[in-house]
């Protein structure tokens, strides 16, 4: 029993120092210390390459940077293990606008939008268009579909707000 307990005990100090990892990305992060927030970041994906809120925040440092291929080949990898996940794909679609391929950007935000159901990938009447359909009446119901593929992102707060 004493064993388990040991075991149990250094689990989650394992785990416990794993998160700090992450912590210190932040703070590096926010101190404007990308190199430094980076390699936080990527020692502690290399522990836990599952976590999607850690990739997107290292894929926002690198932004932040000016590492803008870095960047968005971190935002592939991340597309690549959650093809279904749109706030993935606005990301990467910011990171591309930024670094001067808006014809791409715009191919990966009309992806997006119809993984929100905010376009029909069956209408043929506006390829190349990634207005929404039937026109929303105003900028808020455009913010609100966006936050709709948004919901449930742990990464959205950190990247988007706070940045």
């Amino acid at each position: 029993m004493r064993h388990f307990f040991s075991a149990l005990l250094g689990h989650r100090l394992e785990a416990r120092r794993a998160r700090y990892g992450a912590h210190e990305g932040d703070q590096a992060r926010h101190r404007n210390q990308w190199d430094a927030a980076v390699g936080h970041y990527k020692r502690y994906l290399s522990k836990n390459p599952n976590d999607l809120g850690v990739r997107i925040r290292l894929a926002n440092t690198l932004r932040e940077s000016g590492d803008f291929p870095a960047a968005i080949v971190v935002l592939q990898e991340a597309i690549a293990s959650r093809p279904t996940k749109a706030s993935i794909r606005f990301t990467l679609a910011e990171v591309l606008d930024e670094a001067g391929f808006a014809r791409e950007a715009d191919e990966i935000r009309k992806r997006a939008m119809q993984l929100t159901g905010a376009v029909d990938p069956t209408d043929q009447s506006r390829s190349g268009d990634i207005s929404y359909p039937q026109a929303p009446a105003s900028a808020a119901t455009r913010v609100n579909i966006l936050i709709e593929a948004y919901v449930g992102e742990e990464h959205f707060l950190t990247s988007t707000l706070i940045s």
